[in-house]
């Protein structure tokens, strides 16, 4: 039985503080009864069983854990910054951090895990989530989340998860998730607007429910190799707002002089996009809005290069805009076809409605303009 002991281990700044429980041993196995320990301010609570523990430790045999946990709260960043490469220049509990070498992740092959548990609260950089309920396991250098719950961004998260570990130089990750009135603005933020910048946190609010399958591999420090994403995103999207969109403040000083397209309002939006390596594929989407009836479609290689094209039907133009007679009329109707193309630059969309083929970024923007009429 251990009372409020401390472990350090070699390399890592924050010790285990605050151990505490009942261990029972037999010629094999160890009974953990209320184990619980704090990692700086991440907070442990554990009870199970270690199957074959010894032999183990001795002989590098198998070790299989059969376990339930709880936790008040834990910080994944503050863990994560115990094996970091990087000097961090400030104290954490009163020690200095060393320069080390970085974390990375592996899974023992020997190791077979069945767990189950609750997380009240987390933190992981600007992601907050509360009442977290999981279940995992561990076998064959694999980890696979049966599933998991949470509340974050002011909505639900429900997910499953395998990541593959066998190989030396990365992992690989396939993750089907749900989300559930997720609010945009928190959610572009927390993922740093998805790696692009042509629509970011401040051009969007509304709330989101998708499900989301994901495939990508990572190297050992848990950096995503982009090109090798393969995504599917089923989504849908209510009291959606855009705010200063670059793309449609451009159509809007040429198209529509005298109508604001600095904020658009769209109650309803359904619909998919595929991510396949570094390019975001858009299918015909129709958005019904309060100042814009179109249809957009196109790809978009990340910060590299746009192919997108506008239909945008003829009587959008009459005044004053009424959606509802737009959207009816909108098959029949003469529609204006704008296609733009082109590299992205340093200075994405600067010269999009120019012909020069020299601009600060030296790339080619072409803007196409012709006219369908629908049968």
């Amino acid at each position: 039985k251990t009372n409020a002991i401390a472990a350090t281990f070699k390399e890592l700044v924050l010790p285990f503080t605050k151990i505490s429980g009942v261990f029972s041993f037999d010629k094999k196995n160890v009974q953990v009864t209320n184990l619980t320990f704090y990692i700086g301010k991440s907070h442990f609570n554990c009870y199970g069983t270690f199957e074959n523990f010894s032999s183990f430790l001795l002989g590098g045999q198998t070790l299989t854990l059969n376990a339930s946990f709880f936790s008040k709260y834990i910080d994944i960043d503050e863990i994560l910054a115990l094996n970091n490469e990087k000097e961090i220049i400030k104290t954490v509990l009163g020690l200095w951090q060393k320069k080390i070498p970085p974390y990375y992740l592996s899974i023992s092959e020997l190791l077979n895990l069945r767990m189950k548990g609750t997380i009240m609260r987390c933190k992981f950089g600007e992601l907050i989530s509360k009442d977290i309920h999981t279940r995992l396991s561990i076998t064959e250098k694999t980890l696979h989340i049966d599933s998991l719950s949470m509340k974050t961004l002011e909505g639900l998260v429900f997910l499953t998860m395998k990541i593959k570990t066998d190989k030396e130089e990365h992992s690989k990750v396939d993750l089907d998730v749900d989300i559930k009135k997720i609010n945009l603005v928190h959610f572009f933020k927390v993922m740093d607007n998805f790696g692009q910048d042509l629509l970011k946190e401040k051009n969007v609010e509304g709330k989101i429910d998708a499900n989301i399958k994901f495939k990508a591999d990572f190297d050992r420090q848990l950096n995503m190799q982009v090109n090798t994403v393969e995504a599917k995103v089923d989504m849908l999207l209510q009291d959606l707002v855009l705010k200063g969109f670059f793309p449609l403040q451009k159509i809007s000083k040429r198209l529509f002089p005298h109508r604001d397209l600095n904020l658009i309002k769209i109650k309803r939006l359904e619909n998919h996009l595929t991510i396949s390596k570094n390019k975001v594929i858009l299918p015909e989407t129709t958005l019904a809005s309060s100042i814009l009836f179109f249809t957009i479609k196109g790809e978009y290689e990340m910060n590299k290069a746009l192919d997108v094209h506008l239909k945008i039907p003829l009587n959008n133009f009459e005044s004053p805009y009424v959606l509802e007679k737009v959207q009816e009329s909108a098959l029949k109707a003469i529609s204006l076809h704008a296609t733009l193309m082109g590299e992205m630059g340093s200075h994405p969309f600067k010269k999009i409605f120019t012909k020069s083929e020299k601009s600060q970024s030296n790339v080619v923007y072409l803007f196409n303009i012709f006219c369908l009429i629908y049968s």
